[in-house]
């Protein structure tokens, strides 16, 4: 039997670009920058839990940036409304994964990432910062590694003698002026403060762990592909590309959730060299505008076998989040997908071969002679089938028996 093992990807809260501004003390205004974000995170809240009443969730990760630029006003309310969130949705916390935004950092105070742990850590949640934090699960065949990909953000020491020398003349600036709130973040020389770095060492472990799962989640608010337009030089890409490397040189499934660009995006990287491996790169909207879903298929032995990444959206009018789009990936490659069918698989795909290219499932159980098997055997095979993409089921939201079934001409 198929096992399913299902996660919400949430990210990018930004809570006080969301919720209100703040005045000259950076206190909370009554005013909003975005007059119906107040009205959208009230809704959300009870928007989500249809999705997860269809689709029981075994975890929640969220992704980082709880606030939009370091306030800390905004680090604690904003942890507080996804804490009770999480409690609406009845999820149990030890299955939440909470990781840190380079928007989290408080940059100032010298503080770093100190105050928005003692936010989390008030709410009963632990957020990792330094070390690779290793998930197991009751399918013993998947991990889930949590990275810190924001050491280098608020790092002026790692930029050249010029930068430093800017940076710290803007900062002087500031303080001349004797203002009450932090500077303005709008200024360009704050766009430099966001390079990702994932410690080489934390990627050393994570080879060094991985050997004995099948299938690796790893889980970082960065993107580890170059973004369409980097805001910093050198480190983005070198690090991303040293990392990609890392993880595709593990020659297995390898399933990366990030944060961060604000948009649905999937990616996936093939190595010629490791015929095995397979990269997928997911990455989440900013919440509550949307989130994803991703079931993860095993088969009865624990081996994955594909994933499903469903799109969720806040419709206009905030009315409820609609799926508006979901697409499959098989995590097999080609040349071993035969050695998981059964003996009723193997008829249906003979079948198929010398039939039609579409068939009803009634048709298929009398062209392949299996009246006499168990229905739910054969629905089992069939969803396998599609899992590994040797077949396509069009309408597979309908009963089974109303199935139209689809021959995918790859395996011709």
């Amino acid at each position: 039997m198929v096992k399913v093992f299902r996660l919400i990807q949430i990210s990018d809260l930004h809570f006080s670009k969301r919720e209100t501004q703040l005045d000259d003390e950076g206190k909370f205004l009554d005013r909003f920058k975005e007059p119906a974000s107040i009205n959208i995170l009230r809704k959300a809240r009870f928007r989500i839990r249809p999705v997860l009443s269809k689709y029981p969730t075994n975890m929640l990760i969220f992704q980082g940036d709880v606030e939009e630029k370091g306030y800390k006003p905004g680090m604690r309310k904003g942890c507080d409304y996804l804490a009770n969130l999480w409690n609406y949705l009845g999820l149990n916390i030890d299955d939440i994964i909470v990781n840190i935004g380079n928007h989290d950092v408080c940059r100032f105070e010298n503080q770093k990432f100190d105050y928005i742990k003692e936010c989390w850590k008030s709410l009963g949640y632990n957020l990792f910062l330094d070390g690779l934090k290793m998930k197991k699960f009751e399918i013993n065949s998947m991990v889930l590694f949590s990275l810190n990909s924001c050491h280098g953000c608020g790092e002026v020491k790692n930029y050249s003698k010029e930068i430093r020398e800017l940076f710290d003349e803007k900062i002087t600036d500031y303080k001349n002026e004797d203002i009450k709130i932090p500077p303005n973040l709008e200024d360009p020389i704050f766009n430099f403060l966001d390079i990702p770095i994932i410690d080489t060492k934390e990627i050393d472990e994570l080879q060094n762990q991985s050997e004995r799962f099948d299938l690796l989640l790893v889980q970082a608010h960065h993107n580890i592909l170059p973004q369409i337009e980097p805001r910093t030089f050198g480190p983005e890409i070198v690090t991303g590309g040293y990392f990609r490397r890392c993880l595709l040189g593990l020659n297995r499934p390898v399933i990366y959730l990030h944060g961060h660009i604000h948009n649905f995006l999937s990616e996936i990287l093939i190595d010629p060299e490791n015929p095995d491996g397979i990269l997928i790169i997911i990455g989440t909207p900013d919440f509550p505008r949307g989130f994803n879903l991703i079931e993860i298929y095993f088969t009865e032995d624990e081996k994955p076998i594909a994933c499903k990444i469903r799109n969720f959206t806040l419709n206009e009018g905030y009315f409820d989040y609609k799926e508006t789009q979901s697409y499959s990936l098989c995590l097999i490659p080609h040349a071993k997908r035969r050695k998981l069918i059964n003996k009723i698989g193997r008829k249906i795909i003979d079948y198929f071969l010398n039939s039609e290219s579409y068939l009803r499932f009634k048709k298929i159980i009398d062209g392949c002679g299996l009246s006499d098997c168990e229905i739910s055997k054969i629905v089992e095979e069939i969803n396998k089938l599609d899992l590994l993409e040797f077949i396509e089921i069009l309408n597979k939201e309908e009963q089974y028996d109303s199935w139209i079934i689809k021959w995918r001409e790859q395996y011709d």
